[in-house]
């Protein structure tokens, strides 16, 4: 069969149209080479028979015959080994998880979790869509002010407390923690969720010691430069064994995402060649739109800054070899599909990363299959089969490759096919789909960019007209991305931080800004944010209609509460 760099990303179908996968209720694969990851050893010649999803019998090819009804996938001599995992990433569009699953990705974590990430979590375990299993935080916990008004922002302890009980009862996995948190607003969703069951994970807060934020009882440090905190910034060698003390006394788990680490530096040398790397035609292009030059973020920082992030990087993978050698537990982690990291692939060089600074292949392996699954037993209360080992009673999620990736972690890539919750995947039915989504991104593509074209040229009222024919024809699908609320949206509504007096300019902001709730109805910052632009084009009524919009989606949003309060006051 040809070939497309190792990559098979399948299309499906989202909510109302999914593609039913019809899975049988018996799967027998023989002839194939077990890495287990309970230890080193191969087993040889080997058969796994599933049933209802669950591994139910290893052995001898010639002891393992198949039942009279099962299906029979003939692996010819491939080796396999449980389903990676991505501890860190973002469900930013549902092609993600196509993408994450066609690369044998078969377990995410989503690190920011809105209601119909549920939906999609729900649909996947049924595999009704063709997606990885999906465990998923909550939206993201932050003081007031915020880094974004877009999160989950609260004035005091007692709102995030109820917050975090809403988040239990809507049925997410755990709770994520920003950066913009006191000790007080960070020890009280600590207590709320352990009061719930909930394990808190995210990122660290400047303002609070690593010391505190582990005393509470935060479990997860969700990225290697916030490790930079304890370090007061500086590159101390000397400081890495009290580092490593704390991670082992407070039984804390670390997601380095080295691979993202290192693409910052790429982001400003060699921005071109990121974005003519051929599996970008795989990648929605909303996703794609901080990937590009005009928005990138990172590239305008400059060489400067590439080389001193260069001897950061330098100092921050010996801390993580370091952190490995003395036990604390890690696991791989992409932050996909951040620019840089491409949902999926981003896995495979995430354990080439940990190859690099001295881990071995099966050590690597371990952070990708075995740890995650021993995480999530421990911390999600999750009530669905084990998962992360070749192993009887186990979650059927296996990746069949033609190589071994004990001899070199590059073969992970080598995929012969793909077993999802006893699912089976050809990578022959996997290239087929991966021509429809190519077709379908070269589709909308133009359209896509042409909007984000006008919209830079501040020819709004075109922008508008187009969007609206485009989602006459495609009605579910995103035309904006998520991060477009601003780095484009933002020079339209403010003056440097104040709120723009400009009408002209504030009546672009309500028609970029109304465009972009269509795109993200369920989020409170789309209403928050089109509400300050009626708010700037002095259009009070239809500023407090979404200001209260915004409030039936986080009732404790401070930046609506404030905003509404100011207008209701002003009226009366």
């Amino acid at each position: 069969m040809k070939r497309r760099n190792f990559l098979f990303p399948v299309f499906f179908c989202l909510l109302g149209c999914c593609e039913k996968l019809p899975a049988p209720n018996r799967l027998l694969i023989r002839n194939v080479h077990v890495i287990s990851m309970a230890s080193e050893d191969i087993a040889y010649n080997q058969s796994i028979l599933i049933e209802d999803q669950l591994i139910r019998k290893i052995g001898h090819s010639n002891t393992v015959k198949p039942p009279r009804d099962a299906q029979v996938i003939e692996g010819k001599g491939c080796f396999i080994l449980p389903g990676l995992a991505d501890m860190h990433m973002h469900i930013d569009h549902p092609d993600v998880l196509k993408l994450n699953l066609a690369y044998g990705i078969t377990t995410v974590m989503n690190y920011r979790g809105l209601e119909e990430h549920l939906m999609l979590r729900s649909q996947s375990s049924r595999n009704e869509i063709f997606s990885p299993h999906i465990y998923t935080t909550g939206d993201y916990m932050e003081g007031y002010p915020a880094t974004f008004p877009g999160f989950l922002s609260f004035e005091n302890p007692e709102e995030a407390m109820k917050a975090v009980k809403q988040q239990k009862k809507r049925g997410y996995d755990f709770i994520k923690v920003y950066r913009n948190l006191d000790t007080a607003m960070h020890q009280a969703i600590c207590d709320a969720a352990r009061e719930n069951d909930l394990t808190v994970v995210g990122h660290l807060s400047p303002s609070i010691s690593m010391e505190q934020s582990f005393t509470a009882g935060q479990k997860v440090v969700a990225h290697t430069e916030e490790l930079m905190y304890f370090f007061a910034n500086e590159n101390k060698l000397d400081k890495i064994d009290s580092l490593i003390h704390l991670f082992k006394e407070y039984d804390v788990v670390y997601t380095p995402n080295l691979g993202i680490f290192k693409s910052l530096i790429d982001q400003v040398e060699n921005i071109d060649s990121i974005n003519a790397l051929p599996h970008l035609q795989y990648l929605h292009p909303t996703l794609r739109q901080s990937w590009r030059k005009k928005h990138n973020y990172n590239f305008r920082r400059g060489r400067s800054w590439a080389t001193f992030m260069r001897e950061r990087f330098v100092f921050l993978k010996e801390v993580t070899r370091r952190m490995h050698a003395a036990g604390v537990p890690i696991l791989t982690s992409t932050d996909a599909p951040t620019a840089g990291a491409f949902p999926g692939l981003a896995v495979h060089q995430e354990l080439e990363q940990l190859v690099n600074i001295g881990l071995r292949p099966f050590e690597a392996l371990q952070t990708a299959t075995v740890l995650p699954g021993r995480f999530i037993d421990r911390f999600a209360g999750d009530h669905r089969p084990s998962f992360g080992l070749v192993q009887e009673d186990y979650r059927a999620d296996l990746l069949l490759l033609e190589k071994n990736p004990l001899e070199n972690i590059s073969y992970t890539k080598s995929l012969a096919g793909v077993i999802k919750n006893g699912q089976w995947y050809s990578t022959e039915h996997l290239e087929k789909v991966l021509d429809k989504l190519a077709d379908k991104n070269k589709r909308i593509a133009p359209i896509i960019l042409e909007i984000d074209s006008l919209i830079e040229q501040e020819a709004i009222v075109k922008a508008q007209a187009i969007y609206a024919k485009a989602k006459k024809q495609m009605a579910d699908e995103v035309l904006l991305g998520y991060y477009t609320m601003w780095f484009v949206g933002y020079r339209f509504l403010y003056e440097g931080r104040q709120l723009t007096r400009d009408t002209a300019r504030a009546a672009k902001a309500v028609k970029f800004y109304e465009m972009y709730a269509k795109d993200y109805p369920t989020m409170h910052g789309s209403y928050f944010i089109l509400g300050m632009a009626h708010k700037a084009n002095r259009d009070t009524t239809a500023a407090i209609e979404n200001f209260r919009q915004s409030l039936e989606f986080h009732p404790a949003n401070p930046y609506a509460q404030r905003q509404l309060k100011m207008l209701q006051a002003d009226i009366r």
